[in-house]
């Protein structure tokens, strides 16, 4: 524990143990598709080096479970915590554990063989992810993700990119070489505040005239001028959905670390602005169609809960 002590490690708010229920019913067979559990520091040690934050060691697979029972959440993508690096054992447990109910998307790069990907391929993970801005880790080169691309496509896994503004705006052609499935995360982190604001969406939707190119509608509320409700984000993701609806896919990113605003989320309000921002129609395509397409071949993983949906809840 000695390395999660100490002034040198920014402290930010603690996820909520207890969300409130939305007041919308969402479509059976809704996906969150951003989601990070984590694990006892006995069983499931951190990776050596500086922490940006410190792991909420208490958002657990159960605790994950517990919240999207409440939202009305089906299916779900846990993503690999960058805490743990390439060690992928948490990951690999709640995939088992939860019986086909999540699918996994690791952190590949060149220390990853082909054996562990088959293996990781075995447990349920259906996709990678390439860390690309430089204030949360050491950022991946755009030629080393290009060439890890390829080696999981060949598995059928879709990427996922995490960039920012500045990283779309700089690096936009080759950001456009990456070929395969390749999901765009968080938005890119583009705020309607920003300056760059119209150049970033603009860069968004030449990248996602390109056929494999996906978007996931996550962290809104990070860019929110408000601490809840997160109202004045309609417009934002109601621009950034027309850019590809048959390609958009929507995330809590749960348990939300690196949290800076000063009031913790309830995941209850994503769940509710999304469902006012999008027509019917829309949300069942982003929540459950668009996911099914882009972790293509899990619905044979878990059908029940692929057509079924949690406990409705109003």
């Amino acid at each position: 524990m000695s390395d999660l002590v100490g002034a040198s490690i920014p402290q930010f708010p603690q996820f909520r143990s207890n969300v409130s229920a939305p007041h919308c019913v969402l479509p059976p067979g809704s996906w969150d598709t951003a989601a990070h559990v984590y694990g006892p520091l006995d069983r499931y040690p951190l990776k050596p080096g500086q922490k940006r934050f410190s792991p909420p060691l208490a958002a657990t697979l159960p605790a994950l479970i517990a919240l999207h029972d409440v939202l009305g959440i089906a299916r779900g993508v846990l993503v690999q915590p960058t805490s743990y690096g390439s060690d992928h054992r948490a990951l690999v447990d709640s995939l088992l554990s939860a019986k086909g109910r999540y699918v996994g998307v690791a952190l590949v790069d060149e220390g990853i063989s082909d054996v562990e990907l088959v293996d990781l391929h075995a447990a349920g993970v259906r996709g990678a992810r390439f860390n690309l801005v430089t204030w949360l880790v050491e950022p991946m080169l755009i030629s080393e993700a290009r060439k890890q691309a390829d080696r999981v496509a060949e598995l059928g896994w879709c990427t996922a990119i995490h960039i920012d503004s500045e990283v779309l705006l700089a690096r936009e052609a080759e950001l456009a070489s990456i070929e395969g499935q390749v999901c765009i995360d968080h938005i890119a982190h583009l705020s309607p505040a920003s300056p760059d604001y119209a150049a970033g969406i603009a860069a968004l939707g030449r990248l996602l005239e390109r056929p494999n190119f996906w978007l996931r509608l996550s962290n809104v509320d990070r860019v929110s001028r408000l601490n809840s409700t997160y109202s004045d984000m309609l417009g934002h993701i109601r621009t950034v959905h027309a850019l590809a609806p048959d390609r958009v896919v929507w995330g809590t990113d749960w348990p939300h670390v690196f949290y800076r605003k000063p009031r913790m989320v309830d995941d209850a309000d994503l769940v509710d602005l999304l469902a006012v921002a999008l027509a019917e129609q829309d949300l069942r395509r982003v929540l459950v169609e668009n996911p099914l397409r882009l972790y293509a071949g899990v619905a044979s993983q878990g059908d029940a809960a692929s057509t079924g949906s949690a406990p409705a809840r109003g």
